[in-house]
């Protein structure tokens, strides 16, 4: 007996609750269409207008869902696109010249949410995604004994750390560092990407050279020499166990 009456209650309170819900989408609707009668180019909200709407949030949670007069932040995240160098005053300004007045704390907050990026993978996940396909490229100096200085180049695979090629030379030249790795891949064994600096040793016909035979060049920013880590790495250690 009691299990029917609670389950009484409960039905007698879901359908009081849907017919509150129902009166008030009525009036909201109502009070959107009472906006749109008024006889302006543009309707605004008045005081009035901002206090119903006000008095109804709090009173009804699912409020968003009936408006359709205006939708601040569909605006607020349109113009941020739409213009990444303004910031949230411009965008207040700009909407109260629409006849929209919302506050400076409101565009911030949909505004962070229309310029957040999409997710991505880091540099870090991209080498170690891609580590079999990758390989590096490097210059460093060597001083001799009768004070010359030469310049030792290489190429080193990112998966097993490897030495693929190495030479040594005293006038590095842009065709001297295209016939270095044409000597890497003798058998068509060669990288998709190759990370390097932005020497001017490559020469400016590197990139699309390399393209042509399907090697994907990757710079690395100005002084950065973490972007190239591995390479960086090997010179340190040829410094330290043959120099």
């Amino acid at each position: 007996m009691i299990t029917y009456s609670l389950l009484f209650c409960s039905l007698l309170r879901n359908a009081f609750r849907s017919r509150q819900c129902l009166v008030l989408e009525n009036i909201a609707l109502r009070q959107q269409l009472a906006v749109l009668s008024r006889q302006s180019r543009r309707p605004r909200l008045r005081a009035t207008d901002r206090l119903f709407w006000s008095w109804l949030s709090r009173l009804w949670s699912d409020w968003r869902r009936t408006l359709v007069i205006v939708q601040p932040e569909t605006v607020i995240r349109r113009l941020a696109r739409e213009n990444p160098r303004w910031g949230s005053v411009r965008i207040r300004g700009e909407l109260g010249k629409l006849g929209f007045q919302i506050s400076a704390e409101s565009v911030r907050c949909y505004r962070r949410s229309a310029l957040r990026r999409p997710p991505s993978q880091s540099w870090r996940t991209f080498l170690k995604n891609h580590a079999p396909h990758i390989w590096a490229a490097d210059f460093f100096t060597l001083p001799t004994v009768i004070f010359h200085t030469l310049y030792v180049f290489f190429f080193i695979a990112h998966d097993r750390r490897r030495i693929v090629h190495l030479n040594v030379t005293a006038h590095p030249t842009a065709e001297w560092v295209w016939r270095q790795l044409i000597a890497a891949t003798p058998w068509g064994d060669q990288p998709r990407y190759l990370i390097r600096d932005r020497d001017r040793c490559y020469g400016d016909a590197f990139i699309p050279r390399a393209a042509r035979i399907g090697i994907q060049t990757l710079l690395t920013p100005v002084q950065a020499p973490k972007a190239n880590a591995i390479a960086e790495r090997v010179v340190g250690t040829l410094r330290r166990e043959w120099l």
